[in-house]
């Protein structure tokens, strides 16, 4: 395991990706090397998930992987890789039930970890369970607090918004605005991938998930000052996409066409840099903001097949496991339109696919009664 860490490290290596793949292929040799040790094998469970496709190919890959850490987990019930990892093969909509008993212990076997105690969040997160999330990321942001010193770690963010989507499924709208609060007022976030995420999804979830198209028209550009956003285009884009998609749907199309025009400019940053899955993600977004813009301008024709052509791509590659969910489903903004358009047996398809995902989903769940 030791050659898996200096291969990582290793200065011929060329970005992120390289050196992931190193890392795999020595871990998996280490595994193969020591068929008894456990340590070792959990590692290479890791590896192959960690270096899985996408989409359907992925997916069978980590239910492969889950076997291998199930029989693990027979042989040693309370080691937490094991758990941990299990829980990570399982997050996603085929596999959700098989985490569920990984995600009912894994609080118990770290009770003062704070990324163990978010864990289980991902598989209830899958499955629905909002207020079993809402309690583990509680918890997790209560045990990042205490362990932080000189700045507040990432795991606190991550696990507001969590929270805060949890809250807004439930409609408990004025509890999700005030976790939004309290995590912007705090100065000295870890200025970190996850800490950013968070700090740009929770604030716009807030008026897209209730559908206040104009306030999140009105959304500064102006994000939180301890990130430094630059670093991480595929966060901003997701302020650029609320704007964009509040504008249209609010009537406001110059200001949408300018937020268009900032989500473009960010998805060729993420070209250059290399972030497939990211500028994947962007262009669904950009998609679903000019179907608005189409629809706006009265082609409903054209608008209909630009989001469902977001939706398929948005579905296709699939959520993050650093997001509880994108801020706005593109197949959930499909069922909008078509309910716009005086077509609600093809907008119930939508919102029924949304679920199929996205159980208990509110805005999908409130449109289909």
């Amino acid at each position: 395991m030791i050659d898996a860490a200096v291969a990582f490290y290793a200065s011929s290596q060329e970005g992120y990706r390289a050196q992931l793949k190193s890392w795999a292929e020595k871990q998996v040799a280490a595994a193969d090397q020591h068929a008894d040790d456990l340590d070792a094998a959990a590692f290479a469970a890791l590896a192959r998930l960690a270096t899985a496709p996408r989409g359907a190919d992925g997916t069978k890959v980590k239910s492969q992987v889950g076997d291998t850490l199930d029989a693990l987990h027979q042989k040693a019930p309370e080691h937490p890789g094991v758990i941990h990892y299990a829980i990570h093969a399982y997050d996603n909509p085929p596999l959700k039930e098989r985490g569920r008993p990984y995600a009912e212990i894994y609080d118990k076997t770290a009770p003062s970890a704070p990324h163990a105690l978010h864990m289980p969040a991902h598989i209830f997160t899958r499955t629905g369970e909002w207020e079993k999330s809402i309690d583990l990321n509680s918890r997790s942001a209560e045990a990042a607090l205490e362990q932080s010193k000189d700045v507040v770690q990432s795991h606190y963010a991550h696990a507001i918004d969590y929270m805060v989507y949890g809250h807004l499924q439930l409609g408990n709208t004025d509890e999700a605005a005030g976790l939004v609060d309290e995590m912007l007022a705090i100065q000295n976030h870890q200025a970190s991938f996850g800490s950013a995420y968070a700090l740009a999804a929770a604030p716009v979830r807030l008026p897209l998930e209730q559908g206040q198209w104009d306030v999140a028209a009105a959304l500064s550009p102006e994000m939180h000052p301890v990130i430094p956003w630059e670093k991480f285009p595929q966060t901003v884009a997701m302020r650029w996409f609320a704007i964009g998609i509040g504008a249209a749907r609010s009537g406001d199309v110059d200001t949408a066409q300018s937020a268009l025009a900032e989500l473009k400019s960010l998805h060729a940053v993420m070209d250059e840099r290399g972030q497939g899955y990211w500028a994947q993600l962007t262009e669904a977004q950009i998609m679903s903001v000019e179907a608005w813009i189409e629809l706006a301008g009265g082609a409903s024709e054209a608008a209909v097949a630009k989001q469902a052509a977001a939706a398929d791509l948005e579905d296709k590659i699939g959520k993050s496991p650093v997001t509880p969910g994108h801020v706005l489903p593109a197949r959930e903004l499909l069922g909008d339109m078509l309910m716009e358009l005086g077509k609600p047996n093809e907008a119930t398809v939508a919102y029924q696919a949304t679920l199929d995902l996205s159980p208990n989903r509110a805005r999908s769940l409130a449109a289909l009664q």
